[in-house]
């Protein structure tokens, strides 16, 4: 029976997350798991706002993001489940959620999505490829008014990358007591993601999509469909994501939609930590974007 204790694990932690909800949590949650929560507006054709969690984020990180919207929008915030090495090819199955579950027999007059590291971008990428080929997928394409990119997107290269999968997956409470043993854990993912990036660049000499298939960044660049309106959170001691591929892609996106807009907002924090240290102008700066989108947009025909 050894090998049926990660899922009796695995089960009692989800009935555990859902009586913790039910006692603490406001009664009008629509709880599909652990990472995948819906907080309905009172208004059934309000707007919806789309949080996609970083790697390893719980619905309690998503939550204090989510307070931003939700007096004029339902909230939707969903994490794609944690991958020692990132794809965006990998998070089609949680998009096909999200399409299912939210969109499909949704009414939502527009849609925002707010992307949260690397993370929250390949889930978004994995979902605008989904909604390409499935029944009504480009009527929400058209929905979408605008797009917050929060310490996202870049091209995680293997040092970047082994920084943020070793951070979100060892114990944070292990780190400082076992320095040598986390050392060792974050170059086994960097040599893991760096044969994984060779490996891709053989693929590419005959497949030249092998990279945006994979990496969310990539797939950014080169898709033309993305909304108007575009706010950048960033920053320059950000030691995950390069500011420098941050500001390539609003370059990009400037000059591809020039009658959109493209905003970028520098902060002095780390790494998916803006509305921890600056919680007033964070919240202020995506509440203007929002009422831009809402109030501003126009939906494509």
């Amino acid at each position: 029976m050894w090998h049926l204790q990660p899922l009796l694990r695995t089960s009692v932690r989800s009935r555990a997350f859902h009586r913790t909800y039910a006692k603490n949590s406001d009664p009008k949650l629509k709880i599909y798991d652990k990472n995948f929560v819906l907080k309905p507006h009172d208004d059934p054709h309000a707007p919806l706002v789309a949080v996609l969690g970083f790697a390893g984020s719980t619905d309690r990180h998503l939550a204090k993001y989510s307070k931003v919207y939700e007096d004029r929008c339902t909230v939707v915030r969903c994490t794609a489940p944690l991958r020692l090495i990132p794809s965006a090819q990998k998070c089609f199955p949680r998009a096909n959620d999200l399409y299912d579950k939210i969109l499909l027999p949704g009414t939502y007059p527009k849609v925002i999505f707010h992307l949260l590291s690397g993370n929250g971008s390949n889930l978004f990428v994995a979902l605008w490829k989904l909604l390409a080929t499935v029944p009504g997928g480009e009527k929400w394409k058209r929905r979408t008014a605008g797009i917050i990119y929060d310490s996202t997107p870049s091209d995680f290269m293997p040092r970047n990358a082994a920084i943020a999968m070793s951070t979100a997956t060892f114990p944070t409470h292990l780190q400082p007591k076992f320095p040598n043993v986390f050392i060792a854990y974050r170059n086994s993912i960097w040599f893991c993601i760096h044969v994984k990036r060779g490996i891709t660049w053989v693929q590419w000499l005959w497949d030249r999509q092998a990279f945006e298939r994979i990496i969310g960044y990539q797939a950014l660049l080169k898709i033309e469909d993305l909304p108007d309106l575009h706010l950048f959170l960033y920053s320059k001691l950000d030691n995950i994501t390069s500011y420098k591929d941050i500001e390539t892609l609003m370059d990009v996106l400037r000059k591809r939609c020039p009658q959109g807009k493209v905003e970028g907002r520098l902060f002095d924090s780390g790494h998916v930590d803006h509305l921890k240290k600056y919680p007033d102008e964070y919240m202020q700066v995506c509440k203007r974007f929002m009422e831009d989108c809402l109030d501003g947009h126009r939906i494509r025909e």
